[in-house]
């Protein structure tokens, strides 16, 4: 569904924003995303479109690459690690 033809509230999965993405994973994974560990995942390489938004697929293949090893080297930096406390 297009940007323009969307209804007030809905999200387009292949063009979020960082808090888009940061609240929609938040609410399905029982964990808190910010948008700052977004903007660090973007910083990091994660794919996003000329205009900056994700893709929730792309973003979801590149995070478990990062996750299985072959990406990012620290994952703490990356805000993927164990979070501190």
């Amino acid at each position: 569904m297009s940007r323009t033809h969307r209804k007030k509230g809905q999200i387009d999965p292949s063009a979020m924003t960082a808090a888009e993405l940061a609240a929609l994973l938040s609410a399905a994974g029982g964990r808190a995303v910010t948008e700052e560990t977004i903007r660090r995942h973007l910083d990091s390489g994660a794919p996003a479109g000329p205009d900056g938004r994700l893709n929730l697929i792309e973003y979801t293949a590149w995070l478990v690459q990062q996750t299985s090893g072959r990406g990012v080297p620290n994952p703490k930096r990356s805000g993927l690690g164990p979070r501190e406390k």
